[in-house]
């Protein structure tokens, strides 16, 4: 296993460096690298930046970056740049695990985490992940969350286990098709309650366009402690519109609570204040936002920028 993984990451960077213009070579060099390990993925743990990890061999987009040592580089960095030990964190859109386990780290035995993952096989491999890493301080919650507690219909991607949706609109009340699992929903402000966590200092929120329903059914928590808040969250403009809301609405919600919002700029890895009326997705297809409360002038000094006056 380990020479077949060393050979095959080699591959697969060699891919991820070829001229992206030319998609068919690239995806066929990457499909071949995972067809060359699913048996030995199944059943067997990786290393992925400091933690053992078991993968979805079948998940060709988050799979390859795992192997490659490529999950989101910028936005790692920006986690354990924050400071956090100590602190309570949510992970809301959990999927196997990997900012659970970053969390996790970053908060130290004195701190908390609570990760939600809706799907079955992915809170599967959340769970297995959490106990390979010994990750006693987090807790983990097979539900979607949104606006209302309830039951939702969770619609899946057939490649990229991180982009399944909960149904929306008409499509909602439809009949469950073989690629949709019925999931468990409830709100951030009902789980809290119900698990007794009366303060958080740090969320991961990446659910495919489900943002501004979630941070709606966290109202009471934004208006009792915004203030010392950090959120780290995906801006993507078609998924929020496909969601029935926009990235305009959601940043407009989010200011309400005196955040100020923060646009990583992956290319560059830099950290860009977002202004009001600044774009929120013109010639891009999505954006990592951090929203910073106001009382955490600490974590814009470790992001390397000046408190507002």
């Amino acid at each position: 296993m380990d020479l077949k993984l060393r050979i095959a990451r080699t591959a697969a960077r060699i891919a991820t460096r070829l001229n992206l213009a030319d998609t068919t070579v690239v995806e066929a060099i990457k499909d071949q690298v995972l067809r060359s390990l699913q048996a030995d993925l199944e059943g067997h743990a990786v290393r992925v930046d400091g933690f053992d990890m078991f993968l979805n061999p079948r998940d060709r987009t988050s799979a390859m970056r795992y192997l490659t040592n490529n999950y989101e580089p910028f936005e790692t960095e920006i986690v354990r740049r924050i400071p956090l030990a100590g602190a309570t964190a949510l992970d809301i859109g959990a999927n196997i695990g990997y900012y659970s386990l970053l969390t996790s780290a970053a908060v130290g035995p004195k701190g908390r985490v609570y990760a939600f993952e809706p799907e079955s096989r992915n809170f599967g491999l959340l769970e297995k992940n959490l106990a390979l890493n010994h990750a006693t301080n987090v807790t983990a919650f097979r539900l979607a969350v949104s606006d209302a507690p309830g039951t939702g219909t969770l619609v899946l991607s057939p490649t990229n286990m991180g982009d399944h949706r909960l149904a929306f609109g008409a499509s909602a009340g439809a009949p469950r098709a073989a690629d949709s699992q019925v999931v468990e929903v409830d709100s951030l402000d009902r789980r809290l309650e119900r698990e007794r966590v009366t303060e958080v200092d740090f969320i991961k929120l990446d659910v495919q366009g489900h943002e501004h329903r979630v941070l709606v059914g966290a109202r009471r928590l934004l208006t009792r402690q915004a203030h010392r808040l950090v959120i780290l969250m995906e801006l993507e403009p078609e998924a929020l519109r496909a969601a029935g809301t926009n990235p305009e609405a959601l940043l407009t919600y989010l200011r309400g609570f005196d955040f100020q919002v923060l646009a990583l700029d992956v290319e560059h890895r830099a950290v860009i204040p977002l202004t009001a009326g600044s774009s929120t997705g013109a010639g891009r297809t999505f954006y990592n936002v951090l929203l910073v409360g106001s009382d955490r002038t600490d974590v814009l000094r470790a992001m390397g920028l000046s408190p507002p006056d």
